[in-house]
């Protein structure tokens, strides 16, 4: 059983197989105080890179080993460019950007091309590596193995179940009604919390079908489809330019599911 504790912590491992997740932006847009998706794992791995240099200090920034992305909307790779100016000539290996051959390539010919902006893994010292990652199987990814499973977005985009030691957890990325990462939740034990989705409420069901997310009766059903498993279900991508108490309001009509908003800024244990 799992709680908020004091200043946003999740608690209720023991804590010597805690993962520590502290959230740069968890929103589906950027407001005023609403940042991009990104979260980031006990200090070294990034899980999207919507916002970094705008919340971490150097110090901080310096210490991030390996980012995964889970696809290349803009929301998600916004980050980049920033970091690898700011971390230029500070860090003595370059940062792994980690994910499927679409996500890479995509980088490498729409981003990291001369053109938007220049290629950091090339200008020495090169402070980013880009590197390829299979769907479906556990790859070693700095202290974690990360296995890489394919949603159903509008682009090539994985979710991620991640692992360290006996704790996993999983991200669901931008995504609609899904199957496979849901029969992997369902076989990964010591599952200790779900990062899922959820966009736009009910009434804009439409929009959210055809931009590939989620609503609360969406999410509902998704949540039908694990439930043996009891992990707290952690939400983001709420799309902050519509009503967020509505919004709230109807993801919390799911019953005997212990729901958790994510917050800017909070950190949280698992």
């Amino acid at each position: 059983f799992y709680h908020l504790g004091p200043f946003g912590l999740l608690q209720g491992a023991k804590r010597g197989e805690m993962m520590k997740l502290k959230v740069l932006g968890c929103y589906g847009t950027e407001l005023a105080d609403y940042h991009a998706t990104s979260f980031l794992i006990d200090n070294s791995l990034l899980v999207d890179a919507g916002t970094i240099t705008s919340i971490l200090a150097i110090n901080d920034l310096i210490k991030i080993k390996n980012i995964l992305i889970s696809h290349l909307h803009f929301d998600h790779i916004k980050g980049i460019p920033f970091l690898t100016d700011v971390v230029f000539g500070r860090i003595k290996e370059p940062i792994n950007i980690v994910g499927i051959k679409e996500v890479i390539d995509g980088l490498r010919n729409h981003l990291l091309n001369n053109i938007i902006w220049p290629d950091f893994t090339v200008i020495p010292p090169a402070v980013i590596k880009l590197r390829v990652i299979e769907e479906g199987r556990f790859e070693q990814v700095g202290d974690f193995e990360v296995k890489a499973i394919r949603v159903n977005h509008t682009i090539p985009t994985t979710g991620f179940i991640i692992k360290k030691k006996d704790t996993a957890i999983l991200y669901s990325s931008d995504t609609k009604e899904t199957e496979d990462i849901w029969t992997e939740a369902k076989k990964t034990p010591n599952l200790k919390a779900v990062i899922i989705e959820t966009s736009f409420p009910n009434d804009s069901q439409k929009l959210a079908d055809i931009s590939g997310h989620l609503t609360p009766e969406g999410l509902k059903k998704e949540l039908s489809k694990i439930d043996s498993l009891n992990a707290p279900i952690c939400i983001y991508h709420l799309k902050s330019q519509y009503d967020l108490k509505l919004l709230k309001k109807e993801i919390n009509t799911i019953k005997n599911r212990k729901i958790i908003f994510l917050e800017d800024g909070k950190e949280y244990k698992f």
